[in-house]
């Protein structure tokens, strides 16, 4: 069962909170048995979403869910979660793209 494009309301409704079936391609969906390998994961460099969902310790969607929406980026520059001064939550352009640490710090805005 697809989800579809979640709201932005921080909860999944409760018709939607099922599991769904294995991916294929995953090691689950030729091996019920085994633990699933995830699909390749990519972002678009023209803009994109990313959504993350909240499951309990059984895999069962707790109806939690996070994620955003952003523009294009140039090759080889990351974003990073910024809040600004009355609370918003942006991903934008880094200054340096630091994979595996703390984020850089936001890039100037281009003029």
């Amino acid at each position: 069962m697809a989800l579809g494009r979640p709201q932005d309301s921080g909860e999944v409704p409760a018709a939607s909170r099922q599991h769904s079936p294995p991916l294929a391609g995953t090691s689950r969906s030729t091996n019920p048995n085994s633990t699933p390998v995830p699909p390749p994961f990519g972002l678009g460099a023209g803009g994109d979403e990313i959504w993350l969902f909240s499951a309990d310790a059984n895999g069962q969607l707790t109806g939690y869910l996070h994620g955003h929406r952003f523009g294009a980026a140039d090759p080889g520059v990351s974003f990073g979660r910024h809040l600004t001064s009355d609370d918003q939550e942006h991903f934008v352009a880094q200054t340096a793209t630091t994979l595996g640490r703390e984020n850089a710090g936001p890039a100037p805005a281009p003029s």
